[in-house]
């Protein structure tokens, strides 16, 4: 191993469990993991840090997923890498630097099956958001759960080239193994296919 990640295994961190949680991802890979079509939101120092529909579910142990999100969505400016993890620099430490706070508990993944993606502690973040739905402790499994949840997304429904229906007061229906199913208003009937 190279001087640069000697310290890892000599010194003591504050941030050992990413460390170890990073090598055991980079040797043995995650449990499972899949993209999810949820609206994914987070706040961090009273600011949106990202906003995305192209997050990941990552088992990092068998009982619940952790959010994983594309690097690209984060604020650039907001994030820093440290030092790899690795020689092959398949994953870094990282924090992030508000405007007034700052956290450590950031691992940016760039090779691997998780590369493109980070891993924010969901504790270090103000708020998450599932669409519009606050989400506390920790995401929930979606094999284990049916979640309908509050949307502000655009849906527009088209007959051919005929807009039918348009709303951003949406409810998702999210069921296990099944696509997303969207519900809206009454109201979201345009023109004259009104009822």
């Amino acid at each position: 191993m190279s001087d640069k990640n000697d310290q890892f295994r000599h010194q003591p961190d504050a941030r050992s469990d990413l460390i170890e949680l990073a090598r055991s991802l980079i040797t043995k890979g995650p449990h499972k993991f899949e993209k999810t079509t949820r609206r994914m939101r987070a706040m961090f120092d009273k600011t949106w840090l990202f906003d995305t529909t192209s997050a990941h579910h990552v088992w990092e142990h068998p009982y619940y997923p952790q959010y994983y999100i594309p690097t690209s969505d984060i604020r650039k400016s907001w994030i820093i890498r440290d030092t790899a993890i690795d020689d092959e620099e398949s994953v870094f430490l990282a924090s992030l630097h508000g405007e007034m706070r700052v956290s450590d508990r950031v691992l940016v993944f760039e090779k691997g099956p998780l590369a493109g993606l980070t891993r924010l502690e969901f504790k270090s973040m103000d708020a998450w958001y599932e669409e519009d739905q606050p989400i506390y402790g920790h995401p929930k499994d979606p094999y284990k759960r049916i979640d309908i949840l509050p949307s502000s997304r655009k849906i527009t429904v088209k007959v051919g080239d005929l807009i039918v229906a348009e709303s951003t007061l949406n409810m998702f229906l999210l069921e296990t193994m099944l696509r997303t199913r969207y519900y809206m208003p009454k109201t979201a009937m345009v023109g004259r296919s009104r009822m």
